[in-house]
């Protein structure tokens, strides 16, 4: 009993591994709303470059956030060196951008997407990106 409910669990977890992440349109709304007073800051949308839907996500997101009002100056594949997941945000050097970067996570959160924030001391411009990485993996 305890083989065929794990072996349906994994049959599940498998589909949900292939299906492709995509804000859904009251997701979209809902962080559109949550974005009308969040500070606009030129920013990048970077995504794990060997990932093709992490791309597809992530061109979604620049689409989004540039309704929203934010100039995005570079769409981006990234490499990394430590195995990542899900979405964040980080603010680089600069006490200036933590209102926005904030209130893009605050957004994405309200709305039920997971996303976490970093600080990086390095100084970069623009000071704000959003990344895309991998998608989460499921436990069984």
């Amino acid at each position: 009993m305890v083989g065929l409910i794990l072996r349906h669990r994994a049959e599940y977890l498998k589909k949900l591994q292939a299906t492709p992440r995509e804000l859904s349109p009251e997701q979209a709304d809902k962080i559109l709303r949550s974005l009308e007073q969040v500070p606009k800051e030129r920013m990048t949308v970077g995504f794990f470059g060997q990932d093709p839907e992490a791309e597809q996500y992530a061109l979604q997101i620049k689409t989004l956030l540039v309704s929203a009002g934010f100039t995005i100056v570079r769409l981006e594949g990234f490499m990394v060196f430590r195995l990542s997941h899900g979405l964040e945000v980080i603010a680089y050097k600069s006490d200036s951008n933590i209102p926005t970067a904030t209130g893009i996570c605050d957004a994405f959160q309200n709305a039920g997407v997971p996303i976490r924030m970093e600080t990086n001391p390095n100084k970069m411009d623009p000071a704000i990106s959003l990344n895309v990485h991998g998608k989460p993996t499921q436990q069984l």
